[in-house]
């Protein structure tokens, strides 16, 4: 993203850390030539994490907040000790920051400090380490970690009706043959011709259909070194789907076609999650390996599905082809994704299927990490770097997809639903909240999946593509959809998690789109849906990724000058969503203040986490620059929520032994204990935030804000405190001076009745005749979102995270604890640091 221009120029801040030496428990040495971006060793990645860069002047953001704060040079650079290392690693800091400001000393001397419980992903942080010791703990976030098989019913065969006994009977004889597919036609057609089991749709459901699949894969898996079945199953797959992408996918495919993908989904994931790279690599070429002596009249030129044979047979394009089977195999899968329709229940199911296929052959990231030479994410490399070239169409028509979010139409013929699977597909009433569309949903998390990979060697040509993203009404050749209907989607869908990490990336990627929305005259149609997201998490019906990734959005449309002052004179009526009190009409803007203080009110109660009180804080900073018309609840709410702060910071100054706030000390070296608490450094900082904001209203835009006047008036006790600190004394004397003048306005008019009508209209009038030239005049204060290199350090586990809980795929305890492990190795660091 571009820098903002101030006064004075910009320019972007350097980043926080600059670690160039470390090492990560138990990663594996890997050589510069291979090209694995391997995710379950992420942790070897250590760099900087988010920015957010302030634009003010030629000033940093972090030297903006010490000068308010006060002066704390640091002498050296400061060092960290990491995971798994006796060594330590230089940390190069802002600009004008100290060490000590961020809570870090150096390693030789700084106490140690304790892991917090805090379990939160930030975007972008590094992964790293700091030494054990004494220091307050944070609060444990509320996450919304992976479902556990424990908290499913685990049903018997008997009891599970999801399939019918018969077929169940079949699939386990299946999986126990020891004679090839090819030889027992019978099987063949009992199992390949057989009724079609529904899409789970549940996790229970899910979990159901795991319990009794997972013999098929291991048992198919065990013996294809015998029977080949595998391969003569993903051959069959092949034919139906060539024939078809021959066919420009003219027609519905056919329950033989179903069955053979589901059947090679359940092997696949039983070798992802059980065999190694190559041997999964060998499985898949078992066919060219192994003498499979398929007879001349199983193999056809014109294959043809839905003919009653009494064989199985084979297209011969697919058997001569001499590309990789799994190659082959994604191929198809990609052209299915991108050209084939899916409006009729037969090919829906076809085409959920199809995506299902896809998401599990990405899941060897969630498989635990090896050390085995040459071991890594054998499917997604193919994806990235031999079929990078479907990466424009498939991501239009996966957003084409999450966009249309077209519904399933029912039951397909040939499909078997049991009066279990049929009373929660059809019933009112769910069990879980699913959204309407599950291929919209299904196609969300392939996109994210896709466009969130990092590979080390060459650009993923998906990530760029959202960057390329048109709208499908300008000229060009590139990739296309229209904005505005993705728009509507992602404003009506924001509250979810697909949505939020969709609309992420085009923000920040995207300029196209970026500036379609902020040039739209109706910015409460994205912004309201998304206050109402972020006030509900302080309900407790969110989780702190998704937070993060709403907050940031309003960051970003709060870097945007014309869209802040837009949402300044926008009025909106009470919504009932906001309960924390009646506010009949308020400004857009104001709206925002109100509920970002409410979020930043629950999160110092509560959690404490740092990123959401700097994001917060970010975006206030942003909103104080164009405020017009300030409702007298929210100007209330501000001065009020500066005096609940400023109480707390004076209190927990004298527990830290101080006598009062004019006792604090300028020099430095004697903050050391203030610095080293934790909630000190927060209540500081928002101290310093807050009255730096009402300082920015007064000197820009008093004369239109005479309601912050009078909730300064009310409260002007409060400064009082604060003259004498260096750090916050010029901001609190500039408010010393507009209540001085107020003030003495209110004793020239002698009122004999102090009326709340009376007083506005003294105010009134001394607005006209103030002079703002009496102020210390202090640079626009405005803060930028820069995302970081590591960004997807974040992103990959929150996407699958998301796909773990939503997908309707049943993964595993070690899968769970694997996403929950990365998301706490990426967590814990940045909050001690801050």
């Amino acid at each position: 993203m571009e820098d903002a221009e101030s006064p004075g120029g910009s320019r972007k801040l350097a980043p926080l850390l600059d670690l160039s030496d470390y090492s990560v428990k138990n990663v594996p040495k890997k050589s510069v030539d291979d090209k694995r971006d391997v995710f379950q060793h992420a942790g070897a990645e250590v760099d900087d994490f988010t920015d957010l860069t302030q634009t003010r002047g030629t000033r940093t953001a972090a030297s903006a907040r010490d000068n308010a704060l006060g002066s704390r040079k640091a002498s050296s650079p400061e060092r960290v000790v990491l995971a798994g290392s006796g060594r330590t690693s230089p940390v190069r800091m802002r600009e004008g920051v100290s060490a000590d400001a961020f809570g870090l000393k150096d390693a030789a001397e700084a106490p140690k400090v304790i892991r917090p419980n805090l379990k939160v992903v930030t975007p972008g942080s590094a992964a790293m380490d700091v030494a054990a010791g004494p220091r307050t703990s944070l609060p444990r976030t509320q996450l919304s970690p992976p479902r556990r098989a424990s908290s499913y019913q685990v049903r018997t065969p008997a009891e599970n009706r999801y399939m019918s006994y018969k077929h169940y009977g079949t699939f386990q004889q299946l999986a126990s043959s020891q004679k090839s597919i090819l030889v027992d036609q019978a099987l063949w057609s009992s199992v390949l011709r057989g009724d079609r089991l529904p899409q789970p749709q549940t996790s229970q459901e899910a979990f159901d259909l795991e319990m009794l699949t997972l013999q098929i894969g291991e048992g198919i898996s065990k013996t294809n070194a015998v029977t080949a079945n595998f391969n003569v199953l993903l051959l069959s797959l092949l034919s139906h789907m060539r024939y078809m992408r021959v066919a420009a996918y003219d027609g519905e495919w056919s329950s033989e076609a179903y069955n053979t993908i589901f059947l090679v989904r359940l092997c696949i994931k039983y070798y992802i999650f059980n065999l190694s790279q190559i041997e999964i690599h060998e499985h898949f070429e078992m066919d060219r390996t192994l003498p499979l002596n398929i007879p001349k009249d199983y193999i056809t030129s014109s294959f043809q599905p839905g003919v009653k044979l009494e064989r199985i047979t084979v297209d011969s394009h697919v058997l001569q082809d001499k590309r990789l089977r799994a190659q082959q195999l994604l191929e198809e899968l990609f052209h299915i994704v991108i050209y084939a329709e899916s409006s009729s229940p037969t090919n829906y199911d076809f085409y959920m299927e199809v995506l299902n296929l896809l998401i599990v052959m990405a899941s060897m990231q969630l498989k635990p990490p090896s050390s085995e030479p040459g071991d890594g994410l054998y499917f997604m490399e193919i994806i990235l770097d031999r079929l990078s070239h479907f990466a424009g169409g498939a991501m239009a028509r996966l957003l084409l997809n999450y966009v249309n979010r077209v519904a399933h139409a029912g039951p397909s013929s040939g499909m078997l639903y049991s009066a279990y699977s049929y009373l929660y597909l059809f019933s009112a009433k769910r069990q879980e909240d699913r959204q309407p569309s599950p291929l919209a949903d299904k196609s969300a998390m392939l996109l994210l999946i896709l466009a969130n990979q990092n590979p080390k060697h060459f650009a993923n040509e998906f990530k760029e593509a959202i960057r390329r993203l048109q709208d499908s009404n300008d000229d060009g050749t590139t990739v296309k959809i229209s904005f505005r209907q993705l728009y509507q989607t992602l404003r009506s869908t924001v509250s979810s998690e697909e949505s939020c990490m969709i609309l992420y990336p085009l923000l920040v990627h995207n300029r196209n789109f970026r500036t379609y929305i902020m040039s739209r005259s109706d910015p409460e149609s994205l912004l309201l849906p998304v206050l109402k997201a972020i006030y509900e998490f302080s309900e407790q019906k969110g989780n702190y990724q998704q937070l993060y990734m709403l907050l940031i959005i309003v960051l970003l449309l709060s870097q945007d000058n014309d869209f802040i002052e837009s949402i300044q004179k926008i009025t909106v009526q009470s919504h009932t969503w906001y309960t924390e009190r009646v506010v009949k009409s308020v400004s857009l803007g104001g709206l925002s203040i109100l509920v970002l203080i409410r979020t930043v009110q629950t999160n110092l109660a509560t959690y404490k986490d740092v990123y959401c009180h700097t994001l917060c804080a970010a975006i206030l900073a942003n909103l104080s620059n164009s405020v017009v018309g300030l409702n007298s609840v929210v100007a209330q709410r501000i001065v009020s929520f500066y005096e609940m702060v400023a109480k707390r910071y004076l209190k927990l100054l004298d527990q830290l032994g101080q006598d009062s706030a004019e006792k604090l000390p300028s020099n430095p070296s004697k903050t050391e204990s203030v610095d080293h608490d934790f909630n000190t450094l927060i209540y500081g900082d928002l101290v310093a935030l807050l009255l730096e904001m009402m300082n920015s209203i007064i000197t820009y835009a008093l004369k239109h804000n005479p309601e912050l006047v009078y909730a300064l008036l009310q409260k002007r006790d409060a400064f009082a405190p604060f003259r004498e600190v260096p750090r916050l004394q010029d901001f609190v004397e500039n408010i010393d001076k507009v209540i001085a003048h107020f003030h003495k306005k209110l004793q020239e008019a002698d009122l004999k009745i102090l009326s709340t009508v009376e007083v506005g209209e003294v105010i009134d009038r001394a607005t006209k005749t103030w002079n703002a030239s009496t102020l210390k005049v202090f640079s626009i204060l405005k803060f930028r979102y820069e995302e970081s290199p590591q960004e997807w350090q974040f992103s990959i586990p929150y996407v699958w995270q998301t796909v773990f809980n939503r997908s309707l795929i049943y993964w595993d305890d070690e899968s769970a604890l694997l996403i929950q492990g990365f998301m706490d190795e990426r967590t814990d660091n940045l909050h001690q640091i801050l």
